[in-house]
């Protein structure tokens, strides 16, 4: 099992519902399902048809706004500030700091490790224009892969750590990231950030 971040482009009609009502968020993940199931006494159950009670996908899941970067994401964020760290540790100020551990909290509702964090689309703007000006493959050549398993980068790739031959995927990943900063900040959206 690895630890992997995700991305949620959302209107900023929405990310104020989320401020207003920020329990809301168990909704938008599919988490409520999972609750009214732990009330319930389905254990011994055989009629129970779990795929049924849950329905349809959460809204969370809508594949043409969402971006999983999956275990890459702390070797993207040490890539961009030179930090193998996790969110709340994060040292590098915005934009930089805010592509992939950045962002503030917006509820305290637990999506997996931890609750999910937004930018504000004034956020994903500055986000957007910052990677913009990151070549893929600049980044690549100053990739120093010593360095982050010094730091105890995550995932460990290797019983010997990271190599020079897992950063051409890492990079894929990383325009793949870029692109979709992109997008969301073309339209005006807000980003939900959240590791699971």
């Amino acid at each position: 099992m690895s630890i992997n971040a995700k991305y949620r482009r959302i209107t900023p009609e929405e990310l104020a519902d989320f401020q207003r009502d920020p329990k809301s968020i168990s909704s938008f993940f599919g988490l409520a399902q999972f609750d009214q199931m732990e009330e319930m006494d389905i254990a011994d159950d055989e009629e129970f048809d779990e795929e049924a009670f849950l329905g349809a996908p959460a809204p969370v899941d809508d594949p043409g706004r969402l971006l999983d970067i999956n275990n890459e994401w702390q070797a993207i964020h040490f890539l961009l500030t030179g930090e193998a760290t996790f969110p709340e540790k994060c040292q590098t100020p915005p934009p930089l700091g805010n592509i992939v551990m950045g962002g503030s909290l917006i509820s305290d509702v637990d999506v997996g490790y931890g609750p999910p964090r937004f930018l504000t689309p004034a956020e994903v703007h500055d986000a957007a224009q910052a990677l913009q000006e990151i070549d893929a493959a600049e980044l690549g050549r100053r990739f120093d892969v010593e360095a982050y398993n010094a730091a105890g980068g995550y995932p460990r790739m290797s019983p010997t750590g990271w190599s020079q031959k897992d950063v051409e995927p890492l990079l894929e990943t990383y325009s793949a990231l870029v692109a979709f900063y992109q997008e969301a900040a073309q339209v005006g959206d807000a980003l939900l950030l959240w590791v699971d």
